[in-house]
């Protein structure tokens, strides 16, 4: 595509105007959902390689560490009725069909003089941030559960609200679908519910049954695949605006970020296309 539109620019005195006729547009539209199949796809392969990181918060004594236990279904966190137990995160690997999920225990989220706590606290906070998946876990005995104590900047993350401990209140164990969350009934202690759960993390995942389409990616190839995918969408936006030249430096940019996954491709080679494509000059 480079290769037309450099052309157009660099040779305009040889009648050669590529942007004039839609096909350019179509072929760069083209290009766009190729990137976003591929990073469909490339999503779900750092998924299979690194797993699915899931952070669990809540204040203290919602019950998370019983959370992970049941998870895991191994007394990997300590569990007491004392607050603030939990004052260092704490980190295990489950499967669901093949599937890793990075179980992340965090510290309660509360105000606290204790200097051990709030550092536990300030590492909850950033595995929050880092979490692909927060489960808000809340006390059924709670009204509702308080989201003002999660971290800024987490919009858009995908948060389960667990509501635990239903074996004191009687509620029934189920999931709930609220406004803009949706909300699990369930009771750690005695692993009732997780496997709803455990259903529900599988859906987010996004994952087929057979893994068919899935690419084995890594971070750095989902944000080079990223950069490219909004360079892409900017080209569309100067091709309509007739920017020829801004159209080339997205366009420039887009094959920068693919390099650094498939291999360079120099200016040399550019102008190798563009001779051995064109009539110029003769």
């Amino acid at each position: 595509m480079r290769v037309f539109v450099e052309a157009t620019i660099d040779f305009s005195d040889e009648e050669i105007d590529f942007l004039a006729s839609g096909e350019v547009k179509q072929k760069i539209e083209k290009i766009e959902k190729d990137i976003q199949a591929i990073l469909a796809a490339a999503q779900q392969g750092v998924i299979l390689r690194e797993g699915l990181n899931i952070a669990i918060a809540g204040k203290p004594n919602a019950g998370k560490s019983s959370l992970l236990n049941a998870l895991t279904q191994e007394s990997s966190a300590i569990v007491t009725d004392i607050a603030g137990t939990t004052r260092d995160v704490l980190k295990e690997t489950i499967h669901i069909n093949g599937m890793p999920l990075n179980i992340i225990d965090t510290a309660g989220l509360r105000t606290s003089e204790d200097k051990v706590e709030q550092e536990g606290i300030k590492r909850a906070h950033g595995e929050i941030e880092r979490a692909d998946v927060v489960l808000l876990v809340f006390d059924a005995q709670d009204e509702a559960p308080d989201l003002s104590i999660l971290p800024s900047g987490i919009e858009g993350k995908p948060i389960l609200l667990i509501k635990n401990k239903v074996d004191l209140t009687n509620d029934v164990v189920g999931v709930e679908h609220l406004e803009h969350q949706i909300q699990l009934s369930i009771c750690a202690k005695h692993s009732k519910g997780v496997d709803l759960l455990k259903q529900r993390l599988s859906e987010i995942a996004g994952l087929s049954d057979t893994g068919e389409g899935v690419l084995l990616a890594r971070k750095r190839h989902i944000i080079a695949l990223e950069a490219a995918l909004v360079s892409v969408q900017a080209a569309l936006i100067q091709l309509d605006n007739n920017a020829s030249e801004l159209l080339a430096q997205d366009l420039y940019h887009a094959a920068q970020d693919l390099g650094s996954i498939t291999g360079e491709f120099s200016s040399d080679d550019l102008l190798g296309e563009i001779f051995s494509s064109f009539c110029i000059g003769k």
